[in-house]
């Protein structure tokens, strides 16, 4: 719409244009707004430089240059630009808008939130598209550096702003919490906390927290965190207080100041246990692994005379599992491939019998890579191992596979580390081949359970000043983070495992047990609580309050209590797709039975409701390809194609599926299969007609950059 004399002015004032820029601006003004609609923007930036050279102390210019320069990819020439505005307008918030996502976009990310605060200070509340636009950017921008809390603040503002309706926003904020990078306790980071009408705080004390809310809740969150600082150095036992620091302090992306307020507000005899392990557990999210948590991969090179001769002799050693590999991983990489690689193995792996015993599979000490002479190296052999207890043991081991050739230890170097923990709980077993899954993962759950029950509470933790958890059960000041440390690790799991309760009563911890709903908010209730709640004493209204903020935090622990206890009422059918709740229950089943017994029902949901099961019977096919289940396949795709395939969509998302399952190629045609696991490359069968799993899987794609190993090791996907 054209510029009139009335309307607001475009470079971010309150003031209207005759006012601010001036009416000798509006022609000039819509001739370059014209240009830039018509995609002209070449021609646009001619015409505004000209209109500087007679009116250079106009801000719209400055606004409108800066977008054509950032939309032309120039971002030097956009931020002098914005500079130059801003010489004439220091507080404007659109320039500082725009100037933070330039920063931002330079990797700036901290400068970028320190800009984004200058821009809200000065909106006030009242949002230029620039200024709204910044926030979302600046979030993605902390989300990509790792600074996820921080990310998460910017997002859940942005969302404030339009009540939700930026249906964008709402799907980065959804996609951020369900990454499974952000813990249950991190997620209830919501919200601030008001002054304890019976706590601690003088009068003047509340009134200047409740001014500093109202400039959180404008998000200048830079500000009013100066304000709380000023509040706990005059009065520093408030909890309320310090809580909001950490919180601001968190989505400003200052994780350390955070961590140390969070820590404090833990600290304090009056706040509930519940919330300060929570706290604990926020902060303790926030920190670095410290040397006490991890132990280094090191990978130690031996010199070799003759690689030909020990590679024959390598390939017949039983100690050593050959990995298959493609030299072009390395070469695209800019890496010289191995002329072979291979497990070591602590003995030879034996043949599978029921009823074996942890104590008799063979533990894999690490991989061995055979290099041949380079034009700047002689030949060598690389070992990648753990650096363990007993490291010195596995090198031992590696220079009796090479002796006599290749035993000189030439160096080493650190490639990588892994957590105390992760590598207590790998159980690093070359298990035989035949052995199958139910025993398997029978032996895998039994070897879990040991380790954290007899392994967990010793391992020395950074969070815990470098204790174990029992040593820190035994000291008062230690047990939230104690508590916090056993919760973290609680959380992960997909359900509820009675170890960590066990863990707690064995270190004179209390133990976590489900909770009452009687007499309880729903909506107050931590995430992390959320996940403790008895659902079958949930009234149908609170227990849909319960599932619908599951959703809102894909919290797959809470879904996975709530989703059986939902569709088992029916008075609550028609408030809730059951189908959809079924769906979304298979998608987090522990096992394919239970996957499929769940997909099924929401197929029957759908068909008795007089609506289409397509999307549920594609759901389905996965699963079944991943059991090998040719039959049912060839009754999903046939009843698909036979039944529902004119529907609107269906014959699109069938042709996207098949090609994510790498059964079509991208120009439609079949894929032909690779060999069945184990088989030879000529085994595979040519393509003939669709492609169906007993022909063999489909070859995969090749792993990103900084992705898997260039490695096959036995039981990898």
């Amino acid at each position: 719409m054209p510029l009139d004399p009335y309307q607001p002015c475009p470079c971010g004032t309150e003031k209207k244009v005759k006012f601010c820029c001036g009416n000798d601006l509006i022609h000039d003004y819509n001739k370059i707004e014209e240009l830039i609609t018509g995609e002209q923007r070449l021609a646009a930036l001619d015409q505004i430089n000209r209109s500087l050279a007679q009116k250079p102390d106009r801000g719209c210019l400055y606004l409108l240059k800066a977008q054509v320069q950032i939309e032309l990819r120039e971002l030097d020439q956009a931020q002098s630009s914005i500079n130059e505005l801003l010489k004439l307008m220091p507080s404007n918030p659109a320039g500082l808008g725009m100037l933070a996502v330039l920063e931002a976009a330079k990797g700036d990310v901290f400068e970028a939130v320190d800009t984004l605060q200058s821009a809200l200070e000065a909106s006030q509340g009242k949002l230029q598209p620039q200024v709204y636009n910044a926030i979302g950017f600046v979030g993605r921008s902390l989300a990509s550096r790792g600074i996820l809390l921080g990310a998460r603040g910017h997002l859940l503002f942005q969302t404030s702003v339009t009540g939700g309706k930026d249906q964008r926003v709402v799907q980065a904020l959804i996609e951020l919490d369900g990454s499974g990078h952000i813990p249950l306790p991190a997620l209830g980071l919501e919200g601030l906390a008001s002054a304890d009408a019976n706590g601690r705080l003088s009068a003047a004390g509340i009134a200047e927290l409740t001014v500093a809310l109202k400039l959180a809740g404008m998000g200048c969150w830079l500000a009013a965190v100066d304000k709380l600082d000023t509040i706990a150095e005059r009065e520093p036992y408030e909890p309320a207080v310090w809580k909001n620091i950490g919180v601001l302090r968190s989505w400003l992306g200052q994780e350390d100041k955070a961590r140390a307020a969070l820590r404090r507000y833990a600290s304090f005899a009056s706040v509930p246990r519940d919330d300060a392990v929570e706290a604990e557990a926020v902060v303790q999210f926030l920190s670095d692994l410290t040397d006490d948590d991890v132990i280094p991969e090191i990978t130690s090179s031996f010199a070799v005379n003759d690689s030909q001769a020990l590679q024959e002799r390598l390939l017949s050693n039983k100690r050593l599992e050959s990995v298959p590999f493609d030299p072009a991983e390395f070469r695209e990489a800019n890496e010289v491939p191995p002329l072979s690689a291979f497990l070591v193995v602590d003995r030879e792996v034996p043949a599978y019998a029921e009823g074996m015993t942890e104590a008799e599979i063979p533990l894999i000490l690490g991989e061995l890579q055979l290099f041949g002479k380079q034009t700047d190296r002689p030949a060598r052999v690389e070992f990648s191992t753990l650096k363990t207890a007993d490291f010195d043991a596995k090198i031992a081991a590696v220079q009796a596979v090479l002796a006599p050739d290749g035993t000189t230890r030439e160096g080493e170097e650190v490639t990588g580390k892994i957590t105390r923990l992760g590598a207590a709980l790998a159980s690093n077993w070359r298990l035989p081949d035949a052995m199958p899954l139910p025993a398997r993962k029978q032996l895998l759950e039994a070897h879990k359970t040991r380790v954290l029950q007899s392994v967990f509470p010793d391992l020395p933790q950074g969070v815990l000043d470098g204790k174990s958890l029992r040593q820190a059960a035994g000291d008062a000041s230690l047990q939230a983070r104690a508590l916090a440390v056993i919760l973290l690790m609680d959380l992960a799991e997909a359900e509820e495992r009675p170890e960590f309760n066990q863990i707690r009563k064995s270190l004179g911890l209390p133990t976590v047990e489900p909770l009452d709903p009687a007499g309880l908010r729903i909506t107050l209730l931590s995430p992390v609580r959320l996940t403790r709640l008895d659902v079958k004493k949930l009234s149908d209204d609170d227990l849909l309050i319960a599932y619908q903020r599951a959703i809102l935090y894909s919290a797959g622990r809470l879904l996975r209590k709530v989703g059986p206890e939902l569709v088992s009422r029916p008075g609550i059918k028609g408030k809730v797709d059951f189908a959809d709740v079924y769906e979304l229950m298979s998608r987090l089943a522990g096992s394919s039975d239970e996957a499929i017994d769940y997909i099924r029902k929401a197929q029957e949901v759908a068909v008795a409701a007089g609506e289409s099961p397509a999307r549920y019977l594609m759901a389905e096919i996965p699963l079944r390809l991943e059991r090998r289940e040719v039959d049912e396949f060839r009754r999903l795709f046939e009843r698909l194609s036979s039944k529902h395939i004119k529907e609107p969509g269906v014959a699109q998302a069938l042709q996207q599926l098949l090609y994510q399952l790498g059964i079509l190629r991208p120009d439609g045609s079949m894929a032909a299969p690779g060999p069945a696991p184990g088989a030879p490359a000529a085994a595979a069968t040519p393509a003939s007609g669709l492609w169906t799993p007993d022909q063999g899987a489909p070859a995969a794609a090749a792993p990103a950059a900084g992705g898997k190993s260039k490695l096959w090791v036995p039981g990898m996907d």
